[in-house]
């Protein structure tokens, strides 16, 4: 009985091993064609993106010029608050100079006659 028993077992397992490997088998093929399937999916999608980036209409154009002038306008008001602020800090220090002469009675506080002489890196023509 144990023997007859033992080769059913044998001959079962065999059987689900065979079973199995065809199903495994299939299920490989079927992983395949999908990998197939999507990387044709991915390659139509690369195509759409291209196309749709070359598309640019003239409304895209005058949105990036806008944005263009509106970037240099603010470097050109960057560029004349910068030398606003270097007058605004050479005022304040000859304000403090004659502020610190007239404390002690100096009068101009050394600049002669109480006439400032300002120099300036720019080029006098305003812009």
């Amino acid at each position: 009985f144990a023997k007859n028993s033992f080769s059913a077992s044998e001959e079962h397992l065999q059987r689900l091993k065979a079973e199995s490997i065809n199903k495994i088998q299939e299920m490989n093929a079927r992983v395949a064609e999908f990998q197939i399937l999507l990387e044709d999916h991915e390659h139509a999608l690369q195509h759409h993106a291209e196309e749709l980036l070359n598309r640019s209409t003239k409304y895209d154009l005058v949105v990036c010029q806008q944005r263009i002038d509106h970037c240099a306008i603010k470097d050109k008001v960057d560029k004349d608050f910068k030398e606003l602020q270097e007058t605004v800090t050479w005022q304040s220090s000859q304000l403090e100079v004659l502020g610190y002469g007239k404390s002690f009675g100096g009068g101009a506080g050394g600049l002669g006659g109480g006439q400032a002489v300002y120099t300036s890196s720019r080029s006098g023509t305003m812009d």
